[in-house]
């Protein structure tokens, strides 16, 4: 399960190698489902809420990676674009240093250098002029590391940029771009060590579980041996007696007289 620009891309009866479908409607990445032939014909589709078990745990794991993912295409998506304005003075922002195209999901994927300057390096230029020593256009794009920045970049950030000093006016809500790396780092952190605290939380319960249940139907080989060496004794102590109450009547009938 997928999503595209048009609906939700499908895998047809769950199988990946299938080409996918695409149907009408929004669900996220992982979701389950139902399909039903119609009177007409056509095919419907209902979904499936999985909150538990290995099905649950996968989708919620792929939500978590999608949203990771997502911060990570802004963050190549805003850098992309804002070095692309400084590098073309502002004609640009798909194009010039980086080539990153107009669908900006996969960005960080995507993203490569300008074939034009890889076949030319000479196009790369310190200033915004042939005078010796111009660095300008260097310093605009040192200056962005510190620059107040969405993620990705707004329409309205994108039009404050100024093509005379390359800059763009800091954003009201912006963060720098060490500063969203070090949310990116940290949120990954944090649901890594969410996902192993539930793991450890998990398998302590399931030890429990394990552990009740043996001792409700398990068998322990240290009170099987006491029972069997218990009944061994008292089968010998049975036939002890019944041994000398044989003797006894032995005695009585056949020794006696009687």
């Amino acid at each position: 399960m997928g999503q595209s620009d048009t609906g939700a891309l499908v895998s047809k009866d769950g199988n990946a190698l299938n080409p996918a479908e695409t149907i009408t409607g929004s669900y996220p990445a992982g979701t389950v489902l139902l399909t039903k032939t119609t009177d007409n014909g056509d095919t419907a589709y209902t979904e499936l809420p999985i909150k538990e078990g290995a099905i649950g745990g996968l989708q919620a794991s792929s939500g978590e990676i999608g949203s990771r993912l997502t911060e990570l295409n802004n963050f190549t998506t805003t850098i992309a674009q804002a070095m692309n304005m400084v590098f073309t003075g502002g004609a640009s922002r798909t194009s010039g240093l980086f080539e990153i195209g107009q669908d900006d999901t996969g960005t960080a994927t995507t993203i490569r250098v300008s074939q034009a300057l890889l076949d030319n390096p000479s196009l790369v230029t310190g200033g915004t002029s042939n005078a010796a020593g111009d660095g300008s256009r260097a310093a605009a794009m040192a200056k962005l590391s510190s620059a107040k920045l969405d993620f990705p970049l707004s329409e309205n950030t994108i039009a404050s940029f100024d093509s005379e000093t390359l800059t763009f006016a800091n954003a009201a809500s912006g963060m720098s771009v060490s500063s969203y790396f070090n949310s990116i780092v940290t949120k990954n952190g944090i649901s890594k060590q969410q996902a192993d605290n539930t793991v450890s939380a998990q398998l302590s319960l399931l030890n429990q579980l394990e552990y009740k249940n043996q001792s409700v139907s398990g068998v322990s080989l240290n009170e099987e041996m006491s029972d069997v060496i218990r009944f061994q004794q008292g089968f010998q102590a049975n036939a002890r007696i019944l041994s000398v109450v044989s003797e006894m009547l032995d005695t009585l009938i056949n020794r006696t007289g009687v």
